[in-house]
């Protein structure tokens, strides 16, 4: 099986992302450090996206900021139902704390440290659990202050918003990276070299390529289960059994991977976190 270029350049550019949620450098949230929900909830956010969708990963959905102050505070962990996830002014009992600090055996609870795949110094910050305890001990309470819509990363008056960078007057508007005149377009420069997405380059990734980084990658995805129902079990021929022409148990109607056609292919919409649009 062999993915069109932009299809590839789609799924390594997610991957990168992926990789800095799995295993690598933290990723440090684009709001001012703080020891409140806000914070803390930007920290999980940006490290860890086996939790972002609506199942979630062991049952724990953060998919949203009030899904996941729901699915944590004063609730019991499955992997360890004597203990709550977070527990309001303790957090030396709260499961939270101690997956994220890697001693979750020291209380008899199961499973890999978080982030996913962590290590050292891949795993959170000092400064990002201080203020994770921190914001426990204060009450674990839902008031947001960092992050909120008043400050970075709204749509009024901060850095990503409507009035800046990427907007249609400035920088990544239509004089550049368009489908008329420059690099990447469909029509007269580097790709395909045409106006069809599908159209097979020889510069193309396969599908060795693809499982490769998806190994690598989607760690939840590779045993022999899933909540999903989408389990590889750590082999590429299993993989390519139930993705391709397979259809999603989360968007009826659509496969995972259409042939041909990588705007109908669920995965893609996975990847590049277009499912709900």
């Amino acid at each position: 099986m062999r993915l069109s270029v932009s299809s590839a350049i789609n799924l390594f550019s997610v991957s990168v992302f992926l990789i800095l949620g799995m295993g690598c450098d933290p990723e440090e949230p684009n709001v001012p450090a703080g020891a409140d929900w806000g914070y803390v909830y930007a920290v999980i956010e940006a490290n860890c996206s086996c939790h972002l969708s609506e199942e979630g990963e062991a049952g724990l959905s953060m998919m949203d900021i009030d899904t996941a102050y729901a699915s944590l505070v004063d609730v019991p962990s499955q992997e360890l139902s004597s203990m709550n996830r977070v527990t309001a002014g303790d957090p030396d009992n709260s499961y939270l704390v101690h997956k994220l600090e890697g001693t979750h055996s020291d209380v008899s609870g199961s499973g890999a440290r978080m982030p996913f795949g962590c290590t050292g110094g891949g795993c959170l910050t000092d400064e990002q659990m201080t203020n994770i305890r921190e914001w426990i001990t204060n009450g674990a309470s839902a008031t947001v202050t960092s992050g909120d819509d008043d400050d970075a990363g709204d749509d009024d008056d901060t850095a990503g918003d409507d009035d800046t960078a990427g907007d249609d007057d400035t920088a990544g508007d239509d004089d550049t990276g368009d489908d008329d005149d420059s690099s990447g377009d469909d029509d007269d420069s580097s790709g395909d070299g045409d106006d069809d997405d599908d159209t097979p380059d020889p510069n193309a990734w396969t599908f060795t390529d693809v499982y490769g980084v998806i190994s690598s990658n989607c760690g939840c995805h590779s045993g022999a289960s899933h909540s999903t129902g989408f389990a590889f079990d750590g082999d590429s021929a299993t993989l390519y059994s139930v993705w391709v022409d397979v259809a999603s148990n989360q968007s009826a109607g659509m496969d995972r991977v259409e042939p041909g056609d990588s705007a109908n292919s669920y995965v893609m919409h996975k990847l590049d976190g277009t499912q709900s649009s």
